[in-house]
């Protein structure tokens, strides 16, 4: 006898093919979820590494403008790369991830992009995939940051060229400084 008795010819066939395509339905929505959610966690890497790349960068570009002034012995015109745009002392090919002279405000809706507002004197990153106080922490030696009184950009990592002054100098006598650096503001 056989072990199909009663089943004709397409329930033997095809009786277990709803079984199997849900099991393939199941299959397939579990590797999506598991593959989608490493995409996230790669993509947010990517950002981390592409933020202190370009962080990296700008601190180059300011000390390579600060040893330019030293080398040509003129420190004490720093005065005006103070609150300037380090993106200007790059090329145009290597500015990628910038967007221009904006204000913060309309640069808003554009995340994973740096901005430099020109009301605000200072360069800023909004993050897309990532939080601000993760990139925070990230940052290598990392001073004290500076406040400057526009705590309305919370979302934004802004940064701003400040200029040193010396130990040695009159503090009376303001904007003569002896260098100048890249500052993270909070």
């Amino acid at each position: 006898m056989s072990v199909h008795t009663g089943a004709t010819l397409y329930e033997r066939s095809y009786g277990n093919r709803y079984f199997v395509a849900a099991m393939s339905l199941i299959i397939i929505l579990l590797a999506t979820a598991y593959v989608s959610e490493r995409l996230d966690r790669e993509l947010s890497r990517a950002e981390t590494a592409q933020f202190h790349l370009r962080l990296a960068e700008l601190n180059s570009a300011v000390i390579l403008m600060q040893a330019s002034r030293v080398a040509k012995d003129d420190i004490h015109s720093s005065v005006r790369y103070a609150d300037s745009n380090p993106m200007e002392w790059f090329e145009e090919q290597s500015a990628a991830h910038y967007l221009g002279e904006m204000s913060l405000s309309d640069a808003r809706v554009i995340s994973g992009n740096w901005v430099y507002d020109p009301v605000l004197a200072s360069i800023a990153y909004l993050p897309k995939s990532v939080g601000v106080d993760e990139l925070k922490n990230g940052i290598a030696n990392r001073r004290q940051p500076s406040t400057d009184g526009h705590k309305k950009h919370p979302q934004w990592l802004r940064f701003k060229v400040v200029g040193l002054l010396s130990k040695d100098e009159n503090y009376s006598v303001k904007k003569n400084y002896t260098g100048f650096e890249l500052r993270l503001i909070d």
